[in-house]
């Protein structure tokens, strides 16, 4: 049951999304930002959810459900992107599920929809996310990487 009242496209726009099966075979596509496709394709801020999921489904791309899940999806983004860039070779389902036990109860927000729109290139995110993930020193990622040889 997916409950959609608390939802916004603002909330989601800068969100990551699954694509379908379909989608893949087509593009050979990963995760992708909404705010990629919706100016593109007429999604707005003012949209409902609604009619912003109408048209992501005729894209191929899962519909937005919980705004939980949204950013549990942009946490484990976050940390499997970090983890990458630093030379490590990554679990995507285990970073998934590490997300998902631990990180979902520290509630941690990294801000990334604001900050997210005053970058403008990959060293500025990569330092971004650097910082952010700094407040996870803490915690002990063993059990979802191991370094390249």
């Amino acid at each position: 049951m997916n409950n959609l009242t608390n939802l916004t496209v603002k909330d989601v726009y800068f969100n990551l999304l699954t694509p379908t099966a379909e989608r893949i075979a087509m593009e050979q596509d990963n995760d992708t930002y909404l705010a990629t496709i919706a100016l593109d394709n007429g999604i707005r801020l003012s949209d409902s959810i609604n009619k912003a999921n109408k048209v992501l489904k005729q894209l191929n791309y899962e519909p937005i459900t919980f705004q939980q899940n949204q950013n549990l999806r942009m946490k484990s983004f976050i940390l499997e992107n970090w983890l990458k860039v630093n030379g490590y070779s990554v679990d995507s389902k285990k970073v998934d599920n590490f997300v998902h036990k631990n990180l979902a109860k520290m509630n941690i927000d990294y801000y990334f929809i604001s900050k997210y729109l005053n970058l403008n290139n990959n060293l500025q995110l990569e330092r971004y996310l650097e910082r952010e993930l700094k407040k996870l020193e803490q915690i002990d990622l063993t059990n979802i990487i191991s370094l390249d040889a």
